[in-house]
């Protein structure tokens, strides 16, 4: 099913949404979704229409544990018509693959019997949780820095290093920098290797989690 085709029992304004979008009915079945949440859920848009919703999505939390069941505590929360909190969800592809997204959810009462549908958007934090998980690795190496251990470079970098670290940090490799910068390959290896010397660190991985860890400027 197209983004263009949306049920009438939904708003056309689903339709024009730009991020995955699912809609389940009352009764927790898929309604309707477009082609970016079909590939995100890596389903067939058609075959998914009305499939109970948790079994489309199979969602994970933070813990690895199933989020999403039979009974649902999103839609209960939406019957009593309470407030419906962001989530942030693991979703796994059938192909194997682990896809972090925040799902913001939009309670859309059927005019009727006032039985909610539930409008999901889907934004990738995919790039995010990668981060999170480096700082996780990097600080069970010996000698890392932790929280409230920030050391002082020997040397302030400059606004080009600062640049490169930070593409690093988001996890841009040597080549995308040299595109991202518009600067050869050779130029980029040559800031890593100062940006190493000035943070007295022995690899790029160290660096990133100093980066991250350094204190925030609050402006004051």
């Amino acid at each position: 099913m197209s983004a263009t085709n949306v049920p009438e029992s939904i708003p056309s304004w689903v339709g024009s949404l730009g991020v995955p979008v699912w809609v389940s009915d009352p009764s927790g079945n898929i309604g309707y979704l477009n082609g970016r949440a079909a590939e995100l859920l890596g389903v067939a848009a058609g075959a998914a229409v009305g499939q109970p919703c948790h079994e489309v999505v199979a969602a994970r939390d933070a813990a690895g544990n199933p989020h999403c069941g039979p009974n649902c505590a999103v839609l209960e929360c939406a019957r009593r018509d309470r407030e419906l909190e962001p989530l942030e969800l693991c979703l796994r592809r059938p192909e194997g693959g682990d896809h972090w997204v925040q799902v913001l959810i939009i309670s859309i009462q059927e005019a009727s019997q006032g039985r909610p549908w539930l409008v999901h958007c889907a934004v990738p934090r995919d790039r995010s949780h990668r981060i999170e998980e480096y700082l996780a690795r990097v600080a069970t190496r010996t000698g890392t820095p932790r929280p409230g251990r920030c050391v002082r470079p020997r040397c302030e970098l400059t606004a080009r290093e600062n640049q490169v670290l930070q593409l690093l940090a988001e996890d841009h490799s040597l080549y995308t920098i040299s595109d991202e910068l518009c600067i050869s390959y050779v130029t980029v290896r040559n800031h890593v290797q100062h940006i190493l010397i000035k943070l007295d660190v022995h690899s790029i991985m160290e660096a990133v989690a100093r980066y991250l860890d350094r204190p925030q400027d609050t402006g004051e």
